[in-house]
């Protein structure tokens, strides 16, 4: 058994522990993952930070891109699995005589079968990403300026915006932990990334001329989608979706990464 099966086995088991044991929370589960969707991102949250402040918009807006390139790349090259199609195929629940191992029991939801490889969750990256740009500029231009707060008031303000964005992205974690569309090291991976690049992203972002902003994404988007038909198959990761999603029709094609590349961006 390589460590990788044995991390995966972890995860596997504590899906099925979190899915047999609160099986009342697979609503609320999906409700978040929902709020987290990456479409979100461009449709909802840019337009609504754009209009009330075009400079934090545009610095969200190329976090957001750059997550999600970031986000392509990384589940390309690890080509990691997603549980509902791994604990069909591991070898680890196969020929293991004399002791059998039973594969864990893990539930489909609606959100269940997405069709890219699985590491790191692209949910919790770009909202780990997106939400620290806010979260920060929150920090800098109201609790930090604030006049009517006295320097203690301040700081619990500054405490309680980080507070939320880690409530945010934990929560964001154990939903897509629960509804088995990702393993817990999967989805800690992506926060993770995204809050350390998140950092270097803003002071990139203050460096660079309007120019750059424009064409970075642009050109590393083309690179991207180049990539894929030349170094990799890009219909590789249909196959395990398509073969052990239990129901077709909340199969999501639409979740593959060159979808997302050329609906999105």
């Amino acid at each position: 058994m390589t460590s990788f099966e044995q991390i995966n086995k972890h995860g596997a088991d504590v899906i099925e522990y979190m899915q047999v044991n609160y099986p009342g929370y697979a609503r609320r589960m999906m409700q978040i993952s929902d709020f987290g969707d990456p479409g979100l991102a461009f449709s909802l949250y840019f337009p609504l930070v754009m209009a009330l402040n075009a400079d934090l918009g545009s610095k969200m807006m190329w976090t957001v891109i750059f997550s999600e390139w970031a986000n392509m790349i990384l589940k390309w090259v690890t080509f990691g699995d997603r549980p509902f199609w791994w604990v069909h195929e591991s070898a680890l629940y196969k020929n293991q005589l004399p002791v059998v191992v039973a594969p864990p029991m893990l539930m489909q939801f609606p959100r269940t079968c997405e069709t890219t490889p699985g590491f790191p969750s692209g949910h919790t990256m770009l909202n780990a990403a997106m939400f620290f740009v806010l979260a920060q500029a929150l920090c800098d231009t109201v609790a930090r300026s604030t006049t009517f707060l006295s320097r203690t008031g301040r700081t619990w303000l500054i405490r309680g915006i980080w507070t939320t964005y880690i409530i945010w992205i934990a929560l964001m974690i154990i939903s897509r932990t629960y509804i088995a569309t990702h393993f817990p090291h999967q989805a800690c991976a992506g926060a993770a990334i995204a809050f350390l690049s998140g950092r270097e992203i803003t002071k990139v972002y203050q460096k660079m001329d309007k120019f750059s902003l424009v064409s970075a994404p642009i050109s590393g988007n083309i690179l991207q989608i180049v990539k894929l038909y030349i170094i990799f198959n890009p219909q590789m990761s249909f196959n395990d979706p398509a073969t052990f999603c239990g129901q077709k029709d909340p199969f999501h094609i639409t979740s593959h990464l060159l979808f997302s590349l050329l609906s999105k961006h």
